[in-house]
């Protein structure tokens, strides 16, 4: 007659195995010891199980070729506590359900070349230095997100050649952040995408191949600033002062050069702008130094002696342009480089 407690006990077991079977996941035992060749310097996390037992092709290739860690030196042993063992399953293979069924596992390898089978290895007691390894360094959701901003603030501040406050700069993410990511320096890559988005990809150092390694995302930079719109339609070629402007506080990354507060006026518009649109750089200029059909002085110097006369100038300029001007009492076209005054200078 089997006991009670037997009954239960097998009661409780086929509930696990029904709740594992329910989730999606492979439940698989992890293997107490562990014999590695004296050629191999790297645990895999397929060194665990019984490779065979993993009903999944793409799974058993997976455990096969990421990389749990470094192997014990030759004739070594490491020891792993089976809560960490668990933990760092579950983060790289979260489709496994491990069944540790002792509190350490063991990790030994081959002293000699000639042990790789470990038919002929000799004894290990005396010649093995037991250690446990300590858990990997891993950051939080806001802990990789704060890293994230701090990358891609120097990556804008660099690109966009402004100096972006920290504390006005977040960005805005297309998924949530990763539960765990690896704390090892990142190597990022940004691509543009859309008006103001952009792909990240992120590329922990290190050699495994994992959720917890690699991340690529979307994200959105913001950073509120108050930018210049028209406070009404704006003529191509008008001068308009600072009372046809409104700021309001808009994304600086959504447009590609926004004016900002603080900027002089009068501009002239290089193109129409309509009321209410962000006025950005590419559609406003300084007004003319000088204007076309101005009258003003041109100067020579002749001999140590400086010879002046009122020209025309033939178009708008700023002060260091070459343009060219008539002499007024001659028509004779002269050329010449705007000097402050305004004065162009003859060449």
């Amino acid at each position: 007659m089997i006991p009670p407690s037997s009954h239960n006990r097998c009661r409780f077991c086929g509930f696990l195995l029904l709740l594992v079977l329910w989730a999606g996941l492979f439940a698989s035992d992890v293997k107490p010891l562990i014999l590695l060749p004296y050629d191999q310097s790297r645990i895999y996390f397929a060194d665990f199980f019984d490779i065979e037992s993993i009903p999944s092709p793409e799974l058993s290739e997976k455990l096969r070729t990421i990389v749990f860690g470094f192997a014990p030196l030759p004739g070594k042993t490491l020891v792993f506590q089976s809560d960490y063992l668990r933990a760092k399953i579950a983060l790289y293979f979260p489709e496994i359900e491990p069944i540790i069924r002792s509190e350490t596992i063991t990790v030994s390898r081959g002293l000699t070349p000639t042990s790789s089978s470990w038919g002929a290895a000799p004894p290990l007691t005396g010649a093995t230095e037991t250690v446990d390894i300590p858990a990997e360094t891993f950051l939080s959701p806001n802990e990789w997100k704060s890293r994230l901003e701090t990358l891609t603030l120097a990556f804008l501040s660099e690109t966009w050649s402004v100096a972006i406050p920290p504390e006005a700069f977040h960005l805005e993410l297309a998924i949530e952040p990763p539960s765990v990511f690896s704390d090892r320096p990142w190597d990022l890559t940004f691509t543009k995408f859309g008006k103001s988005e952009y792909f990240v990809k992120i590329v922990a150092d290190s050699p495994v191949n994992s959720p917890a390694t690699r991340w690529t995302g979307k994200v959105k930079p913001i950073w509120i600033r108050n930018l210049a719109t028209a406070g009404r339609n704006i003529s191509y070629k008008e001068s308009f002062s600072s009372d046809a402007v409104v700021f309001k506080p808009l994304n600086y990354f959504d447009y590609r050069d926004p004016v900002v507060e603080g900027v002089s006026f009068p501009k002239v518009a290089k193109a129409f702008i309509k009321s209410g649109a962000v006025i950005e750089g590419t559609m406003i200029a300084n007004p003319p130094y000088v204007k076309a059909g101005q009258v003003i002085f041109a100067v020579v110097r002749i001999g140590g002696v400086e010879v002046k006369g009122l020209v025309e100038a033939l178009k708008d300029a700023q002060i260091g342009e070459v343009i060219q001007a008539r002499n007024v009492e001659t028509g004779a076209l002269l050329t010449g480089i705007v000097e402050e005054g305004p004065v162009l200078r003859l060449h």
